[in-house]
């Protein structure tokens, strides 16, 4: 039986893991392609642990039965992840969309200047490659 248990304690880690996450990126004012990235890997990486996790647990409770605790330690743990997903749905793809619409925005702006004003254009731009060399 302990070895269910740390299995299920595990997976509950794993949940509230990604929780936390999710609850991170929420906290920031700003996005940028970094950060994103790094939320899409760890929420991949996240999500098939959840997955391979919820498999074994579905035969672990096919096969035996589980104690009070760990019941509840698997329920508790389904609630987070509904949250989680709550979160991320609600709040947080909203401003996942808003940082792309503006990064579109500032490339479609960038391409009419271009036009308009080619040579101060790639002045400034190789100034700013210059200055970050």
């Amino acid at each position: 039986m302990s070895l269910y248990r740390k299995y299920i304690e595990s997976y509950a880690k794993v949940v509230k893991q990604q929780h936390q996450i999710v609850a991170q990126l929420l906290d920031k004012e700003n996005y940028n392609s970094e950060i994103l990235n790094t939320f899409s890997r760890h929420s991949q990486q996240y999500l098939k642990l959840i997955d391979e996790y919820a498999s074994w647990i579905i035969i672990i409770r096919q096969q035996v039965v589980l104690p009070e605790d760990l019941v509840q330690l698997l329920n508790d743990t389904a609630n987070i992840q509904n949250k989680t997903l709550l979160l991320i749905h609600d709040e947080l793809y909203p401003k996942i969309q808003a940082y792309l619409e503006s990064v579109r925005s500032l490339i479609h702006s960038s391409k009419v200047s271009f036009r308009i004003q080619p040579r101060y254009r790639y002045h400034k731009f190789t100034k700013f490659l210059d200055l970050n060399a």
